[in-house]
């Protein structure tokens, strides 16, 4: 009967246990330190048949922790940020957006100012179609941080390709049938930014035509101007 420890869950890239009590003592299983193996080796986790019986049921009593921390004792903020963002940038590939903006916030409560969890909660908001959050936050991120504006991300790190275009047309439907709507104006940021994330040159430059239409007073004129300089120009 195998009596290997069980692995406990733990943010992604996290390669360190989490921290538990057990019987014998805070972080260790009664085989050793649960999520990792005496030695620093991963266990193999039994299947569920290897359990079925009275002694493996016994096995799994002795086990038994309580789970007080999810990030590993001794993990920076940094760190504990990284995994939430590696999660965060897996589910946006996946086309799960809500999960993905959440996973985000996650990063953001322990690493407040990290640039790139903020882009990917834009990125996750607005492939949710979170239209006034994300165009907010990706107006506030680009005037905050303008050296975020050249940044061009993989396609992979935004959302898949068929869910932008959806969202220009629904940007383009907002257009022509509620012009003056707040999500309306936050489109044309968002679509100028979808198209230079994409290299997609029509959605560009709708965006910043829209885009200087509508933003006429500072800082969003400024913006407007520099955007049309770098996101118009040669691209990487």
């Amino acid at each position: 009967m195998p009596t290997d420890t069980l692995v406990i869950g733990q943010p992604p890239g996290m390669t360190t246990p989490a921290k538990v009590a057990t019987p014998n003592g805070p972080g260790r299983g009664a085989m050793g330190a649960v999520g990792g193996a005496p030695g620093g080796q991963q266990p193999r986790v039994p299947k569920l048949e290897e359990l079925s019986d009275f002694g493996g049921v016994q096995a799994l009593e002795q086990m038994r922790v309580r789970v007080q921390e999810l990030v590993p004792e001794g993990a920076t903020r940094e760190q504990a940020a990284d995994g939430f963002i590696k999660l965060g940038q897996e589910l946006l590939a996946a086309g799960r957006f809500v999960s993905a903006e959440q996973a985000f916030d996650q990063a953001l409560l322990r690493q407040r100012e990290n640039l790139f969890a903020r882009a990917g909660r834009v990125h996750a908001q607005l492939g949710a179609g979170m239209f006034l959050s994300s165009g907010l936050e990706l107006r506030r991120l680009l005037t905050d941080h303008p050296e975020m504006i050249p940044v061009r991300f993989d396609a992979a790190l935004v959302m898949p390709v068929s869910r932008a275009g959806q969202i220009v047309e629904t940007i383009r439907e907002q257009w022509a049938s509620n012009p003056g709507s707040p999500v309306s104006r936050e489109g044309a940021l968002q679509m100028a930014y979808l198209g230079y994330q994409f290299d997609e040159a029509a959605w560009l430059a709708d965006g910043l035509a829209e885009m200087e239409r509508l933003f006429t007073e500072s800082p969003e004129r400024e913006l407007s101007l520099v955007l049309r300089r770098v996101w118009g120009g040669k691209r990487p």
